[in-house]
């Protein structure tokens, strides 16, 4: 997970915007096969809501964008379809 921050963290606040209005967790889907079986059951097993609240701690200016496009919503249900995908 924290390299999933650190990456966020990193992003230019404009691509981050971009990429949370087209649908960030599409991005990742190319990338599932990678990612470590024991990784994924923790993925599965992961709420929305610790998502979220580690955001608004470890990227706060990152959550305030997300807030401010109101994507939340939109970015919850996408969680569900990639761990749905994994």
């Amino acid at each position: 997970m924290q390299i999933l921050l650190n990456f966020i963290d990193s992003m230019e606040d404009e691509d981050f915007r971009q990429k949370i209005q087209e649908g960030f967790f599409k991005e990742l889907e190319p990338f599932i096969g990678l990612i470590p079986e024991d990784y994924k059951s923790e993925i599965k097993k992961t709420k929305f809501s610790k998502i979220r609240k580690l955001l608004e701690k470890e990227v706060p200016t990152k959550a305030k964008i997300i807030a401010e496009l109101k994507r939340w919503q939109f970015l919850e249900k996408e969680f569900e379809r990639f761990k749905k995908k994994i």
